[in-house]
Formats: C-alpha cells, sequence, structure tokens
C-alpha cells in the first residue's frame, strides 16, 4: 500500500528531521510509493513527460484539457487528443489518411480503388511525416492551415479528394462522410470523423 507524507510533527519551533526530507525524496524519486494529492494546477514546463499513466483519473466539472502528445519538432499541426502510432507510413503532415492493413492510405474520393476504405476505415490526420513515429490523430482539435476548402465556423466539413476536406458534400451521396467541425477562422478544427459513410 502506498505510504502517505507526515507532516504533523512538523511545526515552527521543532526541529526538521532526516526523515522529514527523506520522505519527499524517496516519493519523488520513486524509491517509496506515495500517495500524492495536489489542489490546484500543475504546470510541467520546458522537458517533455515520458512513462506517464493515469489510472480512474476525473476531471473536475468534467473539463478535461487536451495537450499536445506530438513527437515533431514542427508542430504545424498541433495535435492535441487521440494520436495512434501504427505503421511505418511515410506521410504528409495536415493531410488526412485511412487505415488499412498496416498501411495509412491518403483518403481520396476520386480513386475507385481507395473510396471503399477512406469512406468505412478508421481516418487520421498525419502529425507528422511518418505514421509510427509522429503518429496520426484520430480524434481532438489540430490546427489545419494546409487544407483547402474547410467550412465556416461552428459548421462540419466532408473528407474530399488527395487527403483534404471540403465544407460542401459530394456529390454522391455514397461517398459523403463528416471529418469534423471548423471551430476557429485561423484553422483550428475538431476532427471527430464519422465512423461510416451516410
Amino acid at each position: 500500500m502506498a505510504k502517505t507524507f507526515i507532516s504533523a510533527s512538523i511545526s515552527t519551533g521543532n526541529t526538521i528531521e532526516a526523515g522529514h526530507v527523506t520522505q519527499s525524496s524517496d516519493a519523488f524519486t520513486g524509491t517509496e510509493a506515495y500517495d500524492i494529492t495536489i489542489s490546484g494546477s500543475l504546470n510541467i514546463i520546458g522537458a517533455p513527460i515520458s512513462n506517464f499513466t493515469a489510472s480512474r483519473a476525473s476531471f473536475t466539472n468534467g473539463i478535461q484539457s487536451f495537450t499536445s502528445t506530438a513527437s515533431i519538432a514542427d508542430l504545424i499541426v498541433d495535435p492535441r487528443g487521440d494520436i495512434l502510432k501504427a505503421g511505418n507510413t511515410t506521410t504528409t503532415p495536415g493531410l488526412c489518411y485511412f487505415l488499412s492493413g498496416s498501411n495509412f492510405i491518403e483518403a481520396n474520393l476520386g480513386a475507385s480503388s481507395t473510396v471503399s476504405g477512406s469512406m468505412n476505415n478508421l481516418l487520421g490526420i498525419a502529425v507528422g511525416t511518418n505514421s509510427g513515429t509522429d503518429g496520426m490523430l484520430v480524434k481532438g482539435f489540430c490546427n489545419h492551415n494546409l487544407n483547402t476548402g474547410q467550412a465556416e465556423v461552428g459548421k462540419r466539413f466532408y473528407v474530399d479528394s488527395n487527403g483534404r476536406f471540403s465544407g460542401t458534400p459530394n456529390s454522391d451521396p455514397t461517398l459523403v462522410r463528416i471529418a469534423g467541425y471548423t471551430i476557429e477562422g485561423n484553422g483550428k478544427i475538431y476532427f471527430n470523423p464519422q465512423h461510416t459513410n451516410l
């Protein structure tokens, strides 16, 4: 069972014992297991977080803040949400792909060989140049200035040709798939693809 900090004997006029310092050292270096409760905010600045796990997490007032988990230096896409790292596909940051087998294929309405996949398979926006190293945003928020034809703020947009989106549905209703919503006029979108075509 994890320990908790004991501060009852720390008070003005009393001597700080080695044990008071040791418990902090043990807790934050992983020497001993401690339950740590933080009241307020925890801000981690200037370094990547690795091996971070959360069990039975809860969010005050139902609010959750997405933080970028991208591994690439150039955060042009700046993904915030669920990122899947799979396969070893060379990708173009910002374009939309669908997963087929172990590869990501550029979503495209114009090629009959890829229509069924792009309309029914898992979709993802390329975070960087490799699907396995940089990952694919499968749901969440990102910058999408590389795309054209975005819908106006608050409106939904659709999968279109060449890995891009359009604010106008395709003329063939069997190919229409909602990809998400524009949330700001400067290219910020909420990517939440419909599971299948309409």
